[in-house]
Parts: structure tokens; sequence; C-alpha cells
């Protein structure tokens, strides 16, 4: 499988992960899973839209492999991604509320 192919294929199995969540929430099933990862990328299109954070950091030090798409983000180079809280679990790591003391400007 080819590079491209290979996060084709992650990107198809993400949305439809997604659009499964929302005909089983649809139904009255697993409502609360749904509402995690509806907070995710409510947040993270938020943070992107209005307050113009990047989806990940362009910086060399967020990424591990930038020809392989995966990144690493700091305390200090991190997205809007990395700012949402975890799309299944609805919880926010202790990292991550490091990075938002930093993005509000607190450290």
């Amino acid at each position: 499988m080819t590079d491209f192919g290979r996060k084709l294929t992650i990107f198809g199995c993400l949305l439809f992960t997604g659009f499964c969540l929302w005909q089983a929430a649809a139904r009255g099933e697993r409502i609360d899973e749904f509402r995690n990862l509806l907070g995710h990328e409510y947040l993270e299109s938020t943070l992107m839209k209005h307050m113009n954070v990047p989806y990940v950091s362009p910086h060399s030090k967020a990424w591990i492999d930038p020809t392989d798409w995966t990144s690493m983000p700091t305390t200090k180079h991190f997205g809007a991604h990395d700012l949402s809280p975890n799309p299944w679990t609805g919880q926010m790591s202790e990292r991550q509320l490091q990075m938002w003391r930093v993005f509000l400007g607190g450290e």
C-alpha cells in the first residue's frame, strides 16, 4: 500500500467510525461516545476558525516524521487537535492542561 493509500485508509476509518456513532446516537445508543467525539470536533474547529490555531503545529519540534504525518506535540508546540479533549473518553490529560496554560499565556 502506498503512503497516500495508508493515510486515505486511516481517514476513511475515522470518518466511518464517526458516521457509525452518529447513526447509533440517532437510535439512542452510544450517546456518550458520540458526545465525546462531537465535543472534540467542535472545540477543534472553533479554535481553528475563530482563534486561527492550526490543526497541528507546523513547528519541527512537534513532529516525529512530517513525511509520515506523525506528530508529537510538545507543551509549547501544539495545534487545535492537541488542545481538544480525547475524542473517545472526553477527558483532558495533564499534558493537554499544560498546553492550555501555555495557550492562555500562563506559562
